[in-house]
């Protein structure tokens, strides 16, 4: 059984803050988290605005990791601070509001953290549920159960920070919960020109391969728990280094607003991005296919959500009635 000095469950921004404190002071940490990205709320769950570490008076009243949270999430987006704040002269916060605040897009802030957490030292596992606890005679944690792909593992630690959201390690320990009102306040990313949102980010996205799908990145369809996590966060690293080529400034007009949050098999690692009109192409095949499958579909016009191959891709479907097949090796199919 593994030991470590902390255990974070959950990896949103709490949860993050926890394991960078407990790691950055040489504990030995594991953050779990059940999703495939780090983040919580304000990624998974699109709430897109780092609210002010400021008050009425402008003064700072959290710092320390949590100021380093809102200066980072600025490093693979469209915005950043003000000027006021320590931003550049003609920085955009993305709100209108005077306080120290920062949108940001909420992909490259996933890519950002999980850079911090690899940085700090703490081991990492995404899509890690915790599934069970075990407590001493005195009704204090000793040990969880978690389950990542299909194996389980018990986990023992001095401490257990519960970062889950919903107080899921404490009620399966038993403890009891004091709940507060919640609100359902859904967030959503939409393409619309008619309305000025209160969030704007750009008219231009589409979805992006940034890699030929190649024999150095497969790996098998059955993948153990570690080969997940790796599987998983390299292609983080790919993207992260995608945008790493660029510079800050080209950062600001070519950056994620969607990664994979589920692990793909055997594929190019795919980025949802944002390209400004007229800003220079990523890629030697950054233009849109002119010859769609002929199932009537035309070409998307600019503005709107479309798929940008960076390199040849392959495509088969069934052949339509009339239609004279252009496979090679299967008469019944066309291809592209």
């Amino acid at each position: 059984m593994k030991h470590y000095d902390i255990v974070v469950c959950g990896g949103g921004i709490a949860g993050v803050a926890a394991a960078l404190a407990a790691a950055r002071r040489g504990r030995k940490v594991l953050l779990a988290e059940k999703q495939s990205v780090l983040g919580g709320l304000a990624t998974s769950g699109l709430i897109y605005i780092y609210l002010p570490i400021s008050d009425d008076h402008d003064n700072i009243i959290a710092s320390s990791i949590t100021e380093e949270l809102l200066i980072n999430c600025q490093e693979y987006g469209p915005f950043s601070l003000s000027e006021k704040w320590g931003g550049t002269q003609d920085g955009n916060p993305g709100n209108k509001r005077d306080a120290c605040l920062c949108c940001f897009s909420p992909a490259g802030y996933m890519l950002t953290l999980d850079r911090m957490i690899r940085d700090s030292g703490a081991e990492l596992r995404l899509e890690t549920t915790v599934t069970g606890v075990r407590c001493d005679g005195n009704n204090n944690l000793k040990e969880i159960e978690i389950f990542c792909g299909c194996e389980k593992e018990n986990i023992s630690a001095d401490c257990f920070i519960d970062a889950t959201g919903g107080a899921y390690v404490l009620r399966m320990a038993g403890n009891k919960v004091f709940p507060e009102v919640n609100y359902h306040t859904p967030w959503i990313m939409e393409l619309n020109r008619k309305n000025a949102a209160k969030y704007h980010f750009t008219e231009n996205l589409h979805i992006q391969p940034i890699k030929a799908p190649d024999v150095d990145g497969s790996m098998p369809q059955v993948l153990s728990a570690a080969e997940l996590q790796e599987f998983l966060r390299r292609q983080f690293r790919e993207i992260r280094a995608y945008y790493d080529a660029m510079t800050p400034e080209e950062r600001k007009v070519n950056y994620p607003v969607h990664l994979p949050t589920m692990p793909r098999p055997a594929r190019s690692p795919v980025s949802t991005l944002w390209q400004r009109s007229g800003a220079k192409k990523q890629g030697s095949g950054s233009k849109i296919p002119s010859a769609l499958p002929p199932t009537g579909a035309k070409k998307p016009p600019r503005g709107k959500l479309h798929t940008v191959p960076c390199s040849p891709v392959r495509w088969e479907m069934p052949l339509p009635p009339g239609a004279v097949s252009t496979h090679p090796e299967m008469p019944g199919k066309y291809s592209g």
